[in-house]
């Protein structure tokens, strides 16, 4: 019994099958109810278009919706690098360095949403987006409970001591940067390219 040999050619994944297979995802049609592909452009069972409602439509071609997410996996990218808090003695720290899992997931969601612009897929840059997003609500959530958590440590073990007040000062002179900035501008791009129409 043979064996048949896979073409090389065959064997690579493509754009056209990454689109192929996304487009077996289902969703239900806004008119009657009934399972659709998500790629659709009407509705099988009672006829209805599916093309002017944009969110059933994964590839979107406009220039405008890939512009802004193309800046805002830019901006992802560079805010990962640029520092978000300063230290005392330490000056500008990035988020690599501060957390590590954390810098490293925000350029993987950077990674996807260069894939999606690619496949001109930007309704998926929501999901990046709002990724982007959770994660830095948790960093502004640690930052603040870090810092509070410090000056009151600081307040129960050195009551007494002289020093502190310099201590006290040492933690509130801990302050957040302007990445932080960036990283919100380019997770709110990516959320804000998912919507844009030409319609």
């Amino acid at each position: 019994m043979g064996y048949k040999t896979i073409s090389p050619k065959l064997a690579r994944p493509s754009s056209n099958h990454f689109r192929q297979s996304l487009s077996q995802l289902l969703a239900p049609c806004p008119t009657c109810n009934g399972t659709i592909s998500l790629s659709a452009s009407f509705c099988p069972h009672c006829g209805a278009i599916l093309q002017q409602s944009s969110m059933f439509q994964v590839n979107n071609k406009s220039p405008f919706a890939l512009l802004a997410g193309a800046i805002g996996t830019i901006a992802l990218t560079v805010g990962t690098f640029c520092p978000i808090v300063s230290i005392p003695l330490l000056g500008g720290i990035n988020i690599l360095h501060l957390n590590d899992w954390a810098g490293i997931t925000l350029l993987i969601l950077a990674a996807f949403s260069l894939v999606f612009l690619f496949l001109q897929m930007t309704r998926c840059l929501f999901y990046t987006g709002l990724g982007s997003c959770l994660l830095i609500v948790y960093l502004f959530y640690s930052y603040y409970s870090e810092k509070s958590k410090a000056i009151e440590e600081i307040g129960q073990e050195m009551a007494d001591s002289p020093f502190h007040n310099i201590a006290n000062a040492a933690i509130e002179s801990v302050q957040l940067e302007w990445g932080i900035g960036i990283l919100i501008v380019g997770s709110a791009l990516l959320i804000s390219a998912s919507f844009i129409t030409d319609n």
